[in-house]
């Protein structure tokens, strides 16, 4: 009973007793990426307040950090390369009904930046498609700098007559909704234009909405990306590109306009203020910038390295990783596993190797598990979106490939370290096993596995 009422599944009475919390509601189960049950969503049947309700924050459930749908959607948003992200359960079940796979929702709160970050693991793309209601637009609007934040490309969509995704398809169907859907504007125009709508164009009308913009770019770190976003603005106002600068400035409480003009003309030098770097993101006239890098935290340099890894080593990987692959076994099998030479890949595979014979619905889900590990999983993220994983026959020729350059790989590091020993120590045994190894190679070389 104390279980139950910690996990939020009952309530105490104050009168004694206790009461199932979701009586009178429609379930929905929540899980974790790889398909544990970790909370329940709660839709009221009939009238009342309030009209859903989760599973309260336990040691299982984080609202913040988990997405609804993820465990179904994770392969779809990877092999589509972009997710759609919706308000509520209702939204994304007929989503996904119409056949729109790659869609998750946040759970009854507001979006946080741990569930963009979740999502960055997947894609850099996401659509928007939060309801057409005021409620809906502040939601929009609240999530830009954080999908900004967590390094991703969003766009934004408002179906006609602020309709709900479900609604929408119940009257237009999923051909309408997947040309919406394909239509769907970049986020930040899509925003702009609302807050243009009754725009009177007034001087104080034009630095209001330099300030609000202002504030909406701040955690946008691609400083290329920011220019074109100020350029876009510009030319809504109606402003040229000098205005645009003193506008900046003065909201900016910069007070050196030499040095200011200097670092947006085309020659200019390199900003030394930090606060113009993060506010302008290093504009210039021809909207040219340069990014800033960033620094890694000693918890980044915890994670497993796979710079430098040779391109052979990282397909059988990223095979192995990808759930539509049709040679995962063969993979997790091969005794050219056992031979690899970059020891960031090794450490994967052996996480790999150590989850396999679980469950498939893991496995689906593991390279989100293992995304979160490696400090730059885009490596593997780039290799899967070019893998023929639909043509069985060109991956296993790949596969092939792969495995004899290992061989091949392997053999050449006996040798030359052997070579190297027979330098120090002339051995007509070493000479003969080194014989045997140039053999070997030659054989691998000729060979097609």
């Amino acid at each position: 009973m104390s279980l139950a009422e910690e996990l939020g599944l009952i309530r105490q009475r104050d009168s004694g007793g206790y009461f199932d919390l979701f009586r009178g509601r429609l379930m929905f189960t929540i899980t974790n990426q790889v398909g544990d049950v970790i909370g329940f969503g709660g839709r009221i049947l009939g009238e009342g307040l309030p009209k859903y309700i989760n599973s309260p924050e336990s040691p299982l459930f984080h609202k913040g950090q988990s997405l609804y749908g993820l465990e179904h959607a994770s392969r779809y948003i990877r092999s589509q390369d972009q997710v759609i992200l919706v308000e509520g359960y209702m939204d994304l079940i007929a989503l996904h009904q119409a056949g729109f796979k790659n869609v998750v929702a946040p759970l009854g709160t507001a979006l946080t930046l741990d569930q963009c970050r979740i999502l960055s693991k997947l894609t850099q793309n996401v659509i928007v498609l939060f309801d057409g209601d005021s409620a809906g637009q502040v939601a929009t609007e609240k999530s830009l700098p954080l999908l900004f934040e967590a390094g991703l490309y969003p766009k934004g969509l408002t179906l006609p007559e602020n309709r709900d995704p479900d609604e929408f398809l119940m009257t237009h169907g999923q051909e309408k909704m997947a040309e919406a859907l394909i239509a769907a504007p970049d986020l930040f125009s899509h925003i702009l234009r609302r807050w243009m709508e009754g725009f009177q164009g007034s001087p104080t009308d034009k630095i209001k909405m330099v300030q609000r913009v202002q504030e909406l770019l701040f955690t946008l770190k691609n400083n290329s990306l920011k220019a074109l976003y100020w350029k876009e603005l510009s030319h809504r106002l109606g402003v040229d590109q000098n205005w645009m600068r003193r506008a900046i400035q003065e909201k900016s409480g910069l007070r050196k306009p030499g040095k200011f003009a200097a670092t947006l003309s085309p020659h200019g030098g390199s900003l030394e203020n930090e606060r113009q770097d993060d506010i302008l993101g290093r504009i210039n006239e021809d909207g040219l910038t340069r990014e800033k890098s960033e620094r890694k935290g000693a918890a980044e340099s915890e994670k497993v390295d796979l710079a430098g890894a040779p391109k052979w080593e990282l397909i059988p990987l990223a095979l192995a990783l990808d759930p539509q692959s049709t040679n995962r076994d063969q993979i997790l099998h091969a005794e050219e596993v056992k031979l690899l030479s970059h020891q960031g890949v090794k450490l994967v595979f052996e996480k790999v190797m150590s989850l396999a014979g679980q469950s498939d619905l893991l496995f689906d889900n593991l390279f989100v598990l293992i995304a979160n590990e490696l400090q730059n999983p885009d490596l593997l993220t780039a290799l899967i979106k070019e893998l023929p994983s639909k043509d069985p026959e060109r991956e296993r020729q790949l596969l092939t490939d792969c495995f004899k350059k290992i061989r091949i790989h392997d053999l050449d590091r006996r040798i030359n370290q052997l070579a190297q020993e027979l330098k120090q120590n002339v051995s007509q045994q070493k000479w003969e096993q080194l014989a045997t190894l140039k053999k070997e190679r030659l054989h691998w070389i000729d060979s097609n596995l």
